[in-house]
């Protein structure tokens, strides 16, 4: 059983670095701030599953070699990772729910995260002085695992919400794809939530394996189509998207120019757009006003018949 959670782990870890792979690549091609959020909390969880490995390899041998002071250290070392990562990778998921509703609440989520992290730092170093003085980790572990599962509850209600909010997201497209997203990792939060422990010294079970591969899995097999259809074609009609490209090329649109228009055509206002692009409202007015020029027209309802007419 140890070997076949260990392998799971490590296939997780090979499609972990896939979907890095493949979320750098979009980033690039599409500079939007939730994908920068949306790598940030992969990028965590696996260098979160990655040290789960080398500590629980390491923490084997030192108790085999009977070196438990290196051990009781080594312990430590897990506990303060696991609590970081998990820390940070609920962070970056929050964000990025917000993203998605065009919510301009970082500073509040940042020092609503702050005040979580101090307060773990304080509960750590109390229970680090009993873990150091009766040299047991059960008060340690027990704590751990109640504040991964507080974490794992705030990315759920974060997704909740998202849900109950999804009317605010003006294309269709994209609500049905967010819900998709956020039910699947609202059940996969849930799943860990529930079936989460922490041992040090073996693997923690089917369960845990399972999570971290379905968590880089699904999305790894699906991000593709998924990226298509969020970022993709206007209208998923090949002769008419070879249309539009043509209007666009003799209209001299830019590529900025273009996926502004295509934004325009979603229904969505300058301010949307703009925090979706991670440009000011001002430089947004500034490209629909250009494209007004180019295509001689003076509304965004003119701008759209035009392109539905193509």
């Amino acid at each position: 059983m140890e070997h076949i959670v260990i392998f799971l782990k490590f296939i997780s870890i090979i499609f972990g670095f896939g979907l890095l792979i493949s979320i750098t690549q979009l980033r690039t091609r599409y500079k939007q701030t939730f994908l920068d959020y949306y790598f940030s909390f992969y990028l965590f969880s696996l260098l979160s599953l990655l040290f789960q490995l080398a500590t629980k390899y390491a923490a084997t041998n030192l108790l085999m070699g009977g070196d438990f002071s290196s051990f009781l250290a080594l312990n430590l070392v897990y506990v303060v990772s696991l609590l970081g990562f998990t820390l940070l990778s609920a962070y970056s998921y929050v964000l990025m729910t917000l993203r998605f509703l065009h919510e301009e609440s970082e500073k509040t989520v940042g020092i609503i995260f702050t005040v979580i992290s101090g307060a773990l730092i304080l509960v750590f170093l109390f229970f680090t002085r009993i873990y150091l003085l009766t040299k047991s980790s059960l008060m340690i572990s027990s704590f751990s695992v109640v504040s991964v599962k507080v974490l794992l509850f705030i990315m759920i209600l974060s997704n909740i919400r998202l849900l109950l909010s999804l009317g605010r997201i003006r294309s269709k497209q994209r609500t049905f794809l967010i819900l998709i997203l956020a039910a699947f990792y609202t059940l996969l939060f849930a799943f860990h939530l529930f079936t989460f422990q922490m041992v040090i010294t073996r693997q923690a079970g089917i369960p845990g394996a399972l999570y971290y591969l379905l968590l880089n899995g699904l999305p790894l097999l699906l991000i593709r189509r998924l990226s298509d259809n969020y970022f993709g074609q206007l209208i998923h009609d090949d002769k008419k998207e070879e249309r539009l490209q043509a209007l666009f090329g003799e209209k001299n649109i830019s590529k900025r120019e273009s996926e502004i228009i295509r934004y325009v055509c979603e229904g969505m206002s300058n301010k949307q757009i703009a925090w979706d692009l991670s440009l000011s409202e001002q430089t947004v007015k500034h490209h629909i006003y250009n494209i007004y020029q180019k295509f001689g027209i003076n509304s965004r309802v003119e701008l759209i018949n035009i392109i539905h007419a193509a």
